[in-house]
């Protein structure tokens, strides 16, 4: 990977994240990060693991960070979460979380991705 250029933000985790390194996030009613749902906007990408709830989380808000993908994506494509935070090739009506850097092969993979404002994929 080159040189990750990112802003972040700490955050406080709203259950264990421990294995949601690199994983899109959102902020739940109650301040806390929690694993974005599908196709949703997102607040940043997960930097580290809390392993708990209430305890200190980093968030990458702005800029080039790793970030697991959920399935196969080649650099250009535009990003979306899964179910769990993975981000996956936008489809129609998903909000584009970010823009792929690298090629991802398949799920489990941690790639560079640039995150982007947040706009839905065209129809």
């Amino acid at each position: 990977m080159g040189q990750v250029r990112l802003i972040e933000v700490s955050a406080e985790a709203g259950q264990d994240l421990s294995t949601s390194q690199y994983r899109a996030m959102v902020y739940a009613s109650d301040g806390q990060i929690d694993p974005a749902g599908a196709g949703v906007s997102i607040d940043g990408i997960l930097q580290d693991k809390p392993d708990g709830a209430g305890k200190a989380a980093i968030l990458g808000i702005v800029g080039i960070t790793p970030a697991e993908a959920g399935a196969a994506f080649n650099p250009g494509d535009d990003l979306t979460p899964d179910s769990v935070g993975r981000l996956v090739t936008a489809g129609t009506g998903d909000v584009i979380a970010a823009v792929a850097r690298q090629t991802a092969s398949a799920a489990g993979d941690v790639v560079e991705v640039q995150l982007k404002i947040q706009a839905e994929a065209p129809t």
